[in-house]
């Protein structure tokens, strides 16, 4: 009643209004309204048609079915082809700038005039267009025009002179070839990882295709987990400290789909780079197109911003962009990190007030810098996370752009779950969860017939599982040294390593794995996270004051225009050597490692006398490889203080010429004899490289090895060169891996029938490369497998006993030690082999080579 009267009022007082809102479809038009009425009006006919023209009106309306619903699909892909394109290349449109970014527009058209003539950056070399294109893959997918690296490389080699001269003219007069501009975006664009709604286009990451020729022109103008390591090492401080940390993951909408291009020119000449390099930028940006490809159908679109998904150069300009906001963070004393559109900011502060005055000043600032850049900032999608070890705390209020920031208890951040604790428990479930589907798939291929090769196991196993599980160990390592952590690693290893040994799925892990001859994942990511920081530069784990030898930077290489194409000719006898002595000082450098000791030397000739010898030394961890670029390395500056004007330098080591031959090898060593090269070219020294071989009887090469061994034995002196190579980090390491492995395999309460065989680890992991047990042997070094005991243990026999003896139990060391039944076998190999079978002697008959091939048959 009271509804019905309430009802009644508001009808006779408020009148009725109709929708005003029509509900269009998006990609309806007017011609596809005439085509359904077109269809309608002839499905209607043929109600009224005569029998005998029903077949013929039927046929006629099957027809404009047909074109309207094929006109319905194509205007469909169409417009979801533009939503595609509009939502991936968004349009810089002018008429929306304020004050600031008219000012940065008209500067950016004005910054690179043809008046401006600052530094011009040299022009590419030979060497440079070599390197440029034997850098690509021929198994990438090409642009628009189809051509494939190796098509691209076939002709640029039949005339390099021509495309050296056009890539060179592109770069003096500034300009970007068009038909190199057009980016090809086809329909298998890939999926962001963590998405809910697949439905989305910005789901997805554009991919463009551009030509290869293209690429060429861009890559000569041009790790995540040293993020997160540094991320990961200084909010551990913080806590150690009992500060209260907050980590704000901050969101960039479409961030490379968005750079805008007036700043990224403001930017290049803020860093001053080269004005005909700035140019060539200008006309690479300018009248862009892309092509999207979608259910069969295309849609092109000029693009006047963002950084092409796919290009070389993308990735450089979207860095230029960013680093003001980092700079400025830094200024400001605030913890920012970017790689790539991922920002992080670290705040740390005693009360949680002052963590809100810090995170309000950064996060105002960054969005700030966002809107001069035309850059949106998604606060709704900014995360935040409190890391503490107070056992009470204020949260802390966060906001940006008015809208307030939600707190979580994990973050994902390049990859990496970061759990508020520190305990990467959630990172590892991720992870054993990707390796345990490998292993399900590769159970699949593998289950009935064993139609998987072990090594092509090993190989999968090797090349994606433990990239997976390893990936950024240096930031969670430590959390792999607890033990829920390691029965989750395990639980994923023990399927791969019985597939390897193809053993029966109750073989213990221990067993499996040393018969497999793989690592415990556990002590893997320990591994390979001592190995990252060793490779940062610290040492300590095995030498303490010494450093790591470390790649150089890439500042510290020469410019490619300034590198030279150098070539090593090869010798191999005197004869050889005779005819080509036209240098006037030859130099015989030599590396060698002997008692355990190393060193290096170099002997200088004048025609066929020796003018001077240099004797150097290096410590015992160093390698001879490292000798051989030193020995070079002295002989260049040698070249630098002598007076001649033409030099032979001889090396026994292809290894040594080949990395200082390689220009873009960063050895230090082989940079700086890149570098002595050059310097000795300026001065008008001509230097030749010659490989001779070792050995061979060649005067100053014997003479070169001579003074190295003296070097080794004799030298108690300070070395000349003392920085510890990788090779003998990752070998010490690798022997505390096998050390503690090796001792929870000695002490662990399983694999007792494989410890019979290998009672080390370390020894068995040496032992099964050559052996790879598989199928009957495997059960006999494992003790699961046909045998009574075994199958009375699960219920699948009656008794244990074997057919010789009721009494006796039929296990592994019974049949190969006790058993009647074998007695035969066992006589022949023990006259064979003159050894007599015993428990004891099972470790040595497997180690022993003249012995252990009969013991596998018997």
């Amino acid at each position: 009643m009271y509804i019905q009267a309430i009802t009644t009022a508001c009808n006779k007082s408020i009148p009725l209004q109709k929708n005003k809102i029509v509900l269009t479809i998006p990609w309806w038009s007017e011609e596809l309204s005439q085509l359904k009425r077109t269809m309608v009006r002839y499905r209607r006919r043929i109600k009224n048609a005569a029998k005998s023209r029903r077949q013929h009106v039927v046929e006629e309306y099957l027809e404009k079915k047909e074109e309207y619903e094929c006109q319905a699909k194509k205007a469909q892909i169409n417009k979801s082809a533009d939503l595609l394109a509009e939502t991936f290349y968004p349009e810089d449109l002018a008429s929306a700038d304020n004050v600031h970014h008219r000012r940065t527009r008209e500067a950016a058209e004005r910054i690179n005039d043809r008046q401006d003539d600052e530094h011009h950056d040299p022009p590419f070399i030979m060497l440079e267009l070599k390197t440029a294109i034997g850098g690509f893959n021929p198994k990438k997918a090409p642009g628009a025009d189809g051509f494939t690296a190796d098509i691209c490389g076939r002709a640029i080699y039949q005339d390099p002179d021509a495309f050296l001269a056009l890539y060179n003219k592109c770069l003096e007069i500034g300009y970007f070839p068009n038909i190199w501009k057009e980016a090809t975006v086809v329909e298998a664009t890939l999926r962001k990882p963590g998405k809910e709604d697949y439905t989305n286009p910005k789901s997805y990451r554009p991919i463009g295709l551009l030509p290869v020729l293209e690429k060429v022109l861009e890559k000569m103008t041009k790790s995540t987990e040293d993020a997160l390591y540094t991320l990961i090492h200084h909010i551990r401080g913080q806590i150690k400290l009992k500060k209260l940390v907050t980590l704000v993951s901050l969101d960039i909408e479409g961030a490379f789909d968005s750079a805008w291009w007036p700043a990224i020119r403001i930017r290049l000449a803020e860093e001053k780079v080269p004005v005909n390099i700035r140019r060539l930028i200008d006309s690479y940006l300018d009248e862009r197109k892309v092509r999207l490809r979608y259910a069969g159908e295309e849609t092109a679109r000029a693009t006047n911003k963002g950084c092409v998904q796919g290009s070389i150069g993308g990735p450089i300009l979207w860095n230029l962009l960013l680093d003001p906001l980092l700079q400025e963070m830094e200024k400001r004393k605030f913890f920012c990190q970017a790689f790539a559109d991922d920002v992080v900011l670290v705040f740390a502060g005693d009360t949680a007030l002052e963590i809100e005055g810090q995170a309000g000043a950064a996060l105002s600032f960054a969005h700030e810098w966002g809107v001069a850049n035309e850059l949106k900032f998604a606060p709704h999608k900014i995360c935040a996370m409190i890391m503490t070890n107070k056992l009470k705390y204020d949260t802390p209020r966060l906001s940006m752009a008015g809208v307030d920031i939600g707190i979580s208890d994990e973050i994902k951040i390049l990859g990496l779950m970061i759990d508020r604790k520190l305990t990467f428990n959630k990172h590892v479930a991720n992870i054993c969860a990707k390796g345990t589907d490998i292993h399900k798939r590769l159970s699949k291929a593998a289950r009935v017939s064993w139609v998987l090769h072990p090594e092509i196991i090993r190989l999968i196993y090797k090349a994606a599982v433990e990239p997976i599980i390893t990936y950024a160990a240096a930031a969670w390592a430590p959390a792999a040294g607890k033990l829920g952590v390691q029965k989750h690693l395990n639980a994923v290893q023990r399927g791969f390593a019985q597939k390897l040994c193809r053993s029966y799925r109750t073989v213990s892990l221990n067993a499996a794995l040393v018969l497999a001859g793989i690592l415990p994942l556990d002590l893997r990511v320990k591994e390979a996270a001592a190995l990252y920081e060793a490779r940062r530069g610290s040492s300590r784990l095995v030498l303490g004051d010494r450093e790591t030898e470390r790649a150089a930077g890439f500042a510290d290489a020469p410019h490619p225009a300034m590198q030279m194409d150098l070539e090593i000719r090869s010798l191999s006898d005197q004869n050889q050597v005779d005819q080509n002595n036209v240098q006037q000082v030859r130099i015989f450098t030599d590396g060698s490692k002997i008692d355990g000791r190393v060193g290096a030397a170099l002997s200088l000739w004048n025609n066929e006398v020796e003018t001077k010898a240099v004797k150097l030394s290096l410590p015992a961890y160093c390698t001879v490889y490292q000798a051989e670029l030193l020995a070079i390395c002295r002989a260049t500056g040698e070249i630098l203080k002598s007076g001649g004007s033409s030099f032979g330098l001889y090396s026994d080591s292809r290894a040594a010429l080949e990395t200082v031959t390689g220009q873009w090898n960063l050895h230090p060593l082989a940079v700086e004899i890149r570098r002595n090269l050059h310097r000795a070219l300026v001065q008008s020294k001509i230097v030749s490289l010659f490989w001779i071989k070792a050995h061979a009887g060649l005067h100053g090469n014997e003479r070169a090895d001579c003074l190295a061994k003296e070097a080794a034995l004799s030298s108690w002196r300070k070395p000349d060169y003392d920085q510890v190579p990788v090779s003998f980090v990752k070998r010490n390491i690798r022997e505390k891996t096998l050390d503690e492995w090796n001792r929870r395999y000695q002490s662990g309460g399983t694999a007792s029938v494989t410890r019979a065989f290998f009672p080390d680890a370390v020894k068995a992991h040496k032992i099964i490369r050559n052996i790879k047990p598989q199928g009957y042997l495997t059960q006999m070094l494992t003790g699961h497998g046909g045998f009574s005991e075994y199958l009375y243990r699960f219920k699948c026999r009656e008794n244990p006993s074997c057919q010789c003896d009721p009494q006796a139990v039929e296990s592994t060391l019974h049949c190969l030690l006790e058993c009647p039944i074998h007695q035969t076998d066992r006589y022949n190999f023990e006259q064979k082999t003159g050894v007599k079978l015993d428990k004891s002697n099972l470790p040595d008959l497997v180690d022993n080579k003249e012995h252990s091939i009969d013991f596998m048959r018997y």
